[in-house]
Parts: structure tokens; sequence; C-alpha cells
């Protein structure tokens, strides 16, 4: 990773590594291919948690993400993605907002949006690469 994104997660506790295999699987239940930046963080640290600059990070894990893919799949009430769904939740803020890849853009660019309103159109653009949802969260006040 480059060192400006060393500094962004300087802070985040880290995970050992995911595998290619589970990310290939994570791919196809999910419907995407996984932005390039996202995966190499994945396959450095297989979900991460804690500060980036003054706000609070969860990266799920490629496990946890199946899981609750499995979870909406079963239950239409706890759905946080599926393939009629139009974004991939993948992190959260530990509390009230969830961070997602945009399967309506071209690019699976990421939104920010309240846990209650999952489909709708409230939502914050916070970067069209994963480096940049990095970057938009450190530098937000």
């Amino acid at each position: 990773m480059s060192n400006q994104i060393d500094e962004f997660i300087k802070n985040l506790k880290l995970k050992p590594p995911a595998t290619e295999d589970n990310l290939k699987i994570l791919e196809q239940r999910i419907g995407i291919c996984l932005p390039i930046e996202y995966r190499e963080f994945m396959l450095n640290s297989n979900g991460a948690e804690g500060f980036i600059g003054n706000l609070y990070l969860q990266i799920w894990s490629v496990e946890l993400t199946m899981k609750l893919n499995e979870i909406s799949a079963a239950d239409e009430t706890l759905c946080l993605f599926n393939e009629s769904k139009p974004v991939v939740c993948f992190a959260s803020d530990g509390g009230g907002t969830y961070y997602a890849f945009d399967k309506r853009t071209e690019d699976s660019s990421i939104i920010a949006f309240p846990a209650i309103s999952i489909v709708s159109e409230e939502h914050e653009q916070c970067g069209d690469t994963f480096n940049k949802f990095l970057q938009h969260l450190y530098n937000t006040r």
C-alpha cells in the first residue's frame, strides 16, 4: 500500500489476510467484481477496525460479508444486500451508518447511508475508489 494509505489506516487494527478464493466466492455471491483497491486491502487485511481521522470504521471480513448476504437471502427484513439491491455493504461506522459499493455505477463507487434507509436515495458519495473512500473518511471532521 502507498505511504498515503498507510497514513490513513495507521490507527486501524488490521487482521490476517483474506484468501483469493474467498474473495472470488464473495464476488460470485454479490454479483459484482470487487474494486481492485478493496481487493488489495483485503488480501493484506481481512477486515479492520479503528479510527480513520476522527471517524470510527469497521471494515467487515469477507466471511462476515458473506454471512450477512446469506441472512439477507433468508429474511428480506434483514437484507443488507442481495442481487436485487443496488448496494453491496462492506463496512459500517459501528453505529448507524453503512458503507457500500453502489452497483448502479460502473466503477462501484462507495456511498454512505443511514442503516434505516438502505435502499433509499438518501446517501453520501464517499469516493469512486477504495483509497479515495479512506481519504474521505480521514479528511472528514
